[in-house]
């Protein structure tokens, strides 16, 4: 609890400090799950194979947007306590990367966005080597993943954004609560969702 309230303060601090609307304060506060991709050993400059990473999948827990736990407390858990709702999302990919070109990095879920940060070259396909983050926006439902890379302008100080690619895939949101009434889970579907990075 004192870190939440510690963590309010400092983002309220924030605001006022930047002259920006506790609207925009919050709408920055995005839950997110996150993957740490550690370098294979392989990818030491002194190897001579080549690495490969292994395949990736990750989830992403949604709720009320900008969430608000009272909000989501209040209107959710009154129709069912178990309630929640996640959208699943999974990457399946084989990477080859040179040794030497690789290094640490880490895969960051966001609200509709990937970042990866750090010298993450080849974690994911089309992404450049030369760059230290790259984000991947993924859309609501079926639509296209877009793959972006930015760099910042430094005359502006603003992002500069690429389209690497762009791929068609299908993410379905999946509302899960067990009910405590007759004891089932609702609305399960098991069909899998792939995004294949071929």
């Amino acid at each position: 609890m004192i870190i939440k309230s510690l963590s309010v303060l400092f983002c309220v601090l924030s605001c006022v400090l930047s002259s920006c609307t506790i609207e925009n304060c919050i709408n920055i506060r995005y839950r997110y799950s996150n993957i740490k991709l550690s370098s294979p050993v392989c990818c030491d400059s002194s190897q001579t194979s080549d690495c490969i990473f292994p395949n990736v999948e990750f989830e992403e827990i949604i709720g009320v947007f900008p969430y608000n736990e009272d909000l989501f407390d209040e209107i959710i858990r009154q129709l069912d306590p178990h309630y929640t709702n996640k959208r699943i999302y999974s990457g399946s990919y084989t990477l080859t990367v040179k040794p030497g070109t690789c290094g640490y990095g880490e895969l960051k879920v966001l609200e509709r966005q990937i970042v990866v940060e750090g010298k993450c070259c080849g974690i994911i396909p089309y992404f450049s080597c030369k760059k230290d983050n790259t984000s991947v926006f993924y859309p609501e439902s079926k639509a296209a993943l877009k793959i972006i890379e930015y760099t910042a302008n430094k005359s502006t100080d603003k992002p500069v954004l690429r389209l690497v690619k762009s791929f068609d895939i299908i993410a379905e949101e999946r509302p899960l609560f067990k009910s405590k009434h007759n004891n089932i889970i609702v609305n399960q579907n098991q069909d899998q969702n792939m995004i294949n990075f071929n």
